[in-house]
């Protein structure tokens, strides 16, 4: 039931697996750049240029969320996770997706990958 939502889900999940493509691109080297500023032992620990970056990476990535929040991106990335382990149209069955979920994660990391086309299935 729960590898069925998924599939079912395949086309808006895509889409919104596609539209957060850009913004986790954006995000990335802004996060990696601001990581002198995640304590003060790594601030101290960087030169005057790299606390420089740091902070106007940091100031950069305040601005993400209110642009994101523009952009409706945290509701529809809610609205995907709900729908993908609730089911579809409120379906009884749908909150068994979790437990689903957990007991066979090697399945629906296939159907993640197929769905969005991007990813590695791996064994655990």
């Amino acid at each position: 039931m729960a590898l069925q939502v998924q599939a079912e889900g395949g086309a808006a999940a895509r889409r919104t697996a596609e539209t957060g493509r850009p913004l986790a691109e954006r995000l990335e080297p802004l996060l990696a750049d601001a990581e002198p500023c995640g304590g003060y032992r790594e601030i101290l620990r960087a030169g005057p240029d790299r606390r420089r970056l740091a902070r106007e990476s940091v100031a950069l990535l305040r601005q993400e969320p209110t642009s994101a929040a523009r952009d409706g991106l945290a509701e529809r990335f809610a609205q995907t996770s709900v729908d993908l382990l609730r089911g579809q149209n409120s379906d009884a069955a749908g909150p068994a997706a979790r437990v689903d979920f957990a007991a066979r994660p090697v399945e629906y990391r296939r159907v993640l990958v197929a769905v969005t086309r991007h990813g590695i299935v791996t064994a655990e």
